[in-house]
C-alpha cells in the first residue's frame, strides 16, 4: 500500500490533485455538471436528428392529389411542415455544443471564464459533438432543399388539377350545347 506522502513519487504531481499534494486544479461538482450537460446535449441533438430525419422521410412521399381540394389540404400541411422545420432548435443546440467545446477544449489551452478543469477526460468526445453539429445543419439544410422542391411539384400538381376542373367544366357545356349547326357538326364528326 502507498502513502499520500509516496504518492508524488509514483505519480507525476500534475497529475494529482491539491488533496494528494499535487497541482492538478480539479471540482468534481464541476466535472460531474459538464458530465450531465454532455449527456444532455448529446440526448437532445439524437433526438433532433432523428425528428428531422422523420420530416425527410414526409417530404420524401410521392403521392400525389388527384383533385383540386386535396392539392390545397397537402399545401396546407407542407405549409405546416415548413413551420415545423422553422421551429426545430438546430441554433439553441449549436449554442449548446459550441459552449460545451469551448469547455473541453479549455484543457488545450483555452482558457476562459466557462472552462471546468478536469475537462481533459472529454476530449475524445470533441470529434462527436462536432460531427453531430455539423449533421444537424446539414440534415436541416438538405431538409429546407427538400421541403422547396416538393412545394414547386405540389404548387404544379394544384396548377394542373385547376386546369382539368376548368377541361371538366368545359366538356360539360360542350355536352349540353345544342343549336344551329350542332348536326352539322355531328355529320362531319361522323366521316
Amino acid at each position: 500500500m502507498v502513502s499520500v506522502e509516496g504518492l508524488t513519487k509514483l505519480v507525476d504531481p500534475s497529475q494529482l490533485t491539491e488533496e494528494f499534494d499535487g497541482s492538478l486544479d480539479y471540482n468534481h461538482e464541476e466535472w460531474i455538471e459538464l458530465r450531465l450537460s454532455l449527456e444532455e446535449f448529446f440526448n437532445s441533438a439524437v433526438h433532433l436528428l432523428s425528428r428531422l430525419e422523420d420530416l425527410q422521410e414526409m417530404l420524401a412521399r410521392k403521392e400525389f392529389p388527384v383533385d383540386v381540394e386535396g392539392s390545397r389540404r397537402l399545401i396546407d400541411e407542407h405549409t405546416q411542415l415548413k413551420k415545423k422545420v422553422l421551429k426545430a432548435p438546430v441554433e439553441e443546440l449549436d449554442r449548446e455544443g459550441q459552449r460545451l467545446l469551448q469547455c473541453i477544449r479549455c484543457s488545450d489551452g483555452f482558457s476562459g471564464r466557462n472552462c471546468i478543469p478536469g475537462s481533459a477526460d472529454f476530449q475524445s468526445l470533441v470529434p462527436k459533438i462536432t460531427s453531430l453539429l455539423d449533421k444537424l445543419h446539414s440534415t436541416r439544410q438538405h431538409l429546407h432543399q427538400m421541403w422547396h422542391v416538393r412545394k414547386l411539384k405540389l404548387d404544379q400538381c394544384f396548377q394542373l388539377r385547376l386546369f382539368e376542373q376548368d377541361a371538366e367544366k368545359v366538356g360539360g357545356l360542350q355536352a349540353n350545347f345544342s343549336g344551329p349547326g350542332e348536326g352539322a357538326y355531328m355529320s362531319f364528326q361522323g366521316e
